[in-house]
This record gives C-alpha cells, sequence and structure tokens, in this order.
C-alpha cells in the first residue's frame, strides 16, 4: 500500500510501516506530515526514526484520536510502546500508551525529543514516560488512567517538561506508583510548576 488513502488498499497496515518510509524516503522540504492513525488496538512497538529535511518538531504529528484517546491503544508486550533515540523528532497526540510484562510507555534517549500532546496512560510495566538523556515536552492535558512503577522519570540529563502556564492532568481509577510518581537524577530535570492534578493516587 501507498499509505495515501484512508482504504484497505490505501492505508498502511502497521504505524512502523508509515515512520520508516517517511524515514528512508521522503524528505519534508519544510513542509508539516501527519501520519494519521485509524481506532483500534495496535500492538507492535513504535520506534522513532531521524526524519529527513526537518526544519522543526512540529514537521512530523503522530496522530491517534484526539477527543477520544482510549479509541487509539498502543499496547506492547515485554518492549516499550513508543521510542525515539539519536535525535529523533515528532509531536505524539491521540493515544492510550499500556505495556505488560516490561516496557516503558513512552521513552526518549540520545537527545531525541518528542513533544505530547492529549494522550491517556494506561497500566505501563516498567514507567509511563522516560526521558534518558533526551527530552519530553508535554503540551496538553492528558489523562492517567494506569497504574506503573513511575509516572515521569528522568535519568541522564534528560528533560520533561510543560509548557509555563501549565496543564491539566487527569487522574482516574486511584492508580499506584510502586517506585514513586516522579524520579529525577543524574542531572536531569523535571518542571511541573503550574499543572494542575485532579483526582487520587497512591503510592510514593
Amino acid at each position: 500500500n501507498t499509505g495515501l488513502a484512508d482504504s484497505a488498499g490505501g492505508a498502511f497496515l502497521t504505524i512502523q510501516k508509515a515512520l520508516d518510509v517517511l524515514g528512508d524516503s521522503i524528505d519534508f522540504g519544510g513542509y508539516a506530515v501527519v501520519v494519521q492513525v485509524r481506532d483500534g488496538t495496535f500492538t507492535g512497538a513504535v520506534s522513532i526514526p531521524p526524519m529527513v529535511g526537518m526544519n522543526a518538531i512540529t514537521d512530523l504529528t503522530l496522530r491517534g484520536n484526539t477527543g477520544t484517546p482510549a479509541n487509539c491503544i498502543i499496547s506492547t508486550t515485554s518492549s516499550d510502546a513508543i521510542g525515539a533515540e539519536s535525535n529523533a523528532q515528532i509531536a505524539i497526540e491521540g493515544f492510550k500508551i499500556q505495556t505488560t510484562t516490561s516496557g516503558y510507555g513512552v521513552i526518549t534517549q540520545d537527545i531525541a525529543l518528542i513533544r505530547l500532546g492529549v494522550m491517556d496512560f494506561g497500566a505501563c510495566a516498567t514507567a509511563h514516560m522516560v526521558a534518558f538523556g533526551g527530552f519530553i515536552h508535554r503540551t496538553a492535558n492528558y489523562t492517567i488512567s494506569g497504574a506503573s512503577p513511575y509516572h515521569l522519570d528522568a535519568e541522564l540529563g534528560g528533560l520533561i517538561t510543560t509548557p509555563y502556564a501549565g496543564i491539566t492532568i487527569t487522574v482516574t481509577g486511584t492508580p499506584n506508583f510502586s517506585g514513586s510518581f516522579a524520579l529525577c537524577g543524574d542531572g536531569s530535570q523535571i518542571n511541573d510548576g503550574q499543572s494542575t492534578y485532579s483526582g487520587g493516587a497512591t503510592g510514593k
């Protein structure tokens, strides 16, 4: 399939196929590109490759269902749901993220940057979002609907931020954070001074 039409004969089967085609053969040339993902449950891990001809992180957006993220699920077993490394940059919005057995929900490494829009973080085996020497910028209100050892984890010079005006994080179902809700070490930063939280959780 070409990936250029929303049909059985046009759409790519997997999210990874769409990203691989963009990374391998498309020079963005300053234009913005959106990968639109239909509702459903996708069980393949998503790895964000570095793109060609990008001028800003808004040049590439991976978009699910921004009205109801829980209808567009990335659910993996023994692997990270979404990962970016080696200076890859992308905006991601409209997904529910969950992992079982092992694996992070969203992870950035090696100065990669992910901008997270509206999302739903379900149960994750290791952590909801991790910046290991990479960057995560949370740009919109989102939901936490499942437990994880950690919600925010910044290590090895990683950075997790929100806009200066803050966002609203809605916590549903009283999830447990057995490690801690937020963990920061090794010269990293978590900036969340203006955000508002509603709902309740247990753990550290």
